[in-house]
């Protein structure tokens, strides 16, 4: 009996590879048309007052009318400026591998979503901030390159390791996706307590699944391969400390600055704490959009549209019982 569901197991996930693989085939022959823009460099390049209104006539957008041409002129050979700019320059040598990545994911939004219309890509350093470093404007996807020049570098040695951690180039085709996509209920504020938070977070962590299948869960959540494993054995023990607590329909602010908020660690109030991935909340409302997922015959454009309250009631979502703290 035990063989007979085994080969039934490996026949269902050999299905679903050859279905998965076949979907991805018929995605790649999407055509697209990715205009990437270097602004960054061209800001850089520079050297005298005409290049500066060559400049401004053709990407006026950057060039509030207020702001002296004796200001950009400055800052674009400030030491600084140029300093960043050569990191910048050393990661992002070439343009290939970007515009392969965008080129993707523009075709698996227009799969899912066919009147997506896709924006030009500008890249930018030093017009961003950590909490938008990728945003849309005005049909334009503005990307800032000096947050993805990877955890360790220099130039982020003075911010906290859990902050720096999001600034790896491999996240910013990520970043890009959750901005070019973003959730309805939170542009509504509709989200009526910790459970809907949390579900509305784990719908973006599957839809990024989707739209960039190359990026693992744990790339998905910032995790590394240390956090992913400790969620995974401990999601029994956090969803039952959250329905112990009472805080699943709770709608107290601080149960996000705790479990959903960027910080080093989720906040349990145990001995612990400081072991445990941030953001625990995400990875459970990722499992919770999983389990509905799995139960329910439903679109992506469809699950993002859908009220937290009905994917709960709909996931069946059960996680496997664990004795205790892993």
């Amino acid at each position: 009996m035990r063989k007979i569901h085994l080969l039934f197991y490996l026949s269902l996930m050999f299905f679903c590879s050859c279905q998965n693989s076949g979907q991805e085939l018929e995605i790649s022959k999407i055509p697209v048309e990715t205009k990437l823009i270097r602004f960054d460099q061209a800001f850089a390049g520079i050297e005298s007052p005409s290049d500066l209104q060559d400049l401004k006539m053709e990407y006026p957008m950057f060039f509030p009318a207020q702001v002296p041409d004796s200001t950009w002129l400055n800052l674009s050979k400030s030491e600084t400026q140029v300093y960043i700019q050569s990191k910048v320059d050393s990661v992002f040598s070439s343009e290939a591998s970007l515009k392969k990545d965008f080129e993707s994911l523009f075709q698996h939004l227009l799969f899912y979503k066919p009147q997506f219309q896709i924006p030009d890509v500008y890249f930018l350093v030093g017009d961003g901030d950590a909490e938008n470093k990728a945003l849309v404007y005005d049909n334009m996807l503005l990307v800032s390159l000096d947050f993805y020049l990877g955890k360790d570098q220099e130039l982020y040695y003075e911010v906290p390791s859990y902050l720096a951690y999001e600034f790896q180039s491999e996240f910013l085709i990520r970043d890009a996706a959750l901005a070019l996509w973003p959730s309805p209920y939170y542009r509504g504020g509709t989200l009526r307590n910790f459970l809907d938070r949390m579900i509305e977070e784990g719908k973006a962590i599957y839809m990024l699944k989707q739209l960039i299948p190359t990026l693992g869960l744990g790339d998905n959540l910032s995790y590394s391969a240390e956090d992913l494993q400790w969620s995974q054995e401990n999601e029994f023990q956090v969803w039952s400390y959250f329905s112990q607590n009472d805080y699943l329909f709770s709608s107290e602010g601080d149960l996000s600055k705790r479990f959903i908020d960027t910080a080093p660690f989720s906040k349990f109030f145990m001995d612990f704490d400081r072991e445990t991935p941030s953001r625990i909340g995400r990875y459970i409302g990722y499992r919770i959009v999983d389990s509905f997922m799995q139960n329910n015959d439903v679109s992506l454009p469809q699950l993002l549209e859908m009220a937290p309250n009905l994917i709960y009631q709909r996931s069946k979502y059960k996680p496997r019982k664990q004795k205790r703290w892993q």
